[in-house]
């Protein structure tokens, strides 16, 4: 079983990833580890190595395939673009969109990163930008339509559990 964990940045992704993964006792993959590693390995930051990729898309092609190296057996696959890849490859899995009003997001980011949330909000509307200007532009996907999940979860005054549980029901009735 392969299940996607989608949204945009500060929307719980990546905590649920790992909770559920606990949960269902499957491994998880979080794509913002595999982003910020190669941004690590070229000596940049998240924000810098972002810019970049929006000029050269075989960094955003690289990400893809070590992504999309991971989808086999039972995993949790957790990236904003994880969902839309599997479906143009027509790979099945379960796919989860998780969103949480804007400031909310800053503020986890901003919690994350020891920075703060207003500069957070900032950077996260860019980032935004950034993303959905390439993944538009190299895969034809429009990162803001939703149609292609199974379930949209609102994360804003959820706790993780709560989220996680969400999911499980979800998984049932799939």
């Amino acid at each position: 079983m392969i299940i996607t964990i989608g949204g945009p940045p500060g929307s719980g992704k990546s905590t649920t990833a790992v909770h559920l993964s606990d949960r269902l006792g499957i491994r998880a993959v979080c794509a913002g580890r595999i982003f910020r590693g190669m941004a690590r390995e070229r000596g940049m930051s998240l924000a810098e190595f972002g810019r970049l990729a929006e000029e050269q898309w075989e960094i955003d092609r690289e990400f893809d395939e070590r992504l999309l190296a991971e989808a086999y057996g039972d995993v949790i696959l957790e990236a904003r673009l994880s969902g839309p890849l599997l479906a143009l490859r027509h790979v099945d899995a379960f796919r989860v969109y998780i969103v949480a009003k804007p400031e909310i997001r800053a503020a986890r980011i901003g919690a994350r990163e020891h920075e703060d949330p207003a500069l957070a909000l900032k950077e996260m509307q860019e980032r935004e930008c950034s993303e959905a200007r390439r993944y538009r532009d190299i895969h034809g996907v429009d990162i803001w339509d939703t149609s292609i999940y199974d379930l949209t979860i609102d994360s804003s005054d959820m706790t993780p559990e709560e989220v996680v549980d969400r999911i499980v029901e979800g998984l049932k009735q799939d």
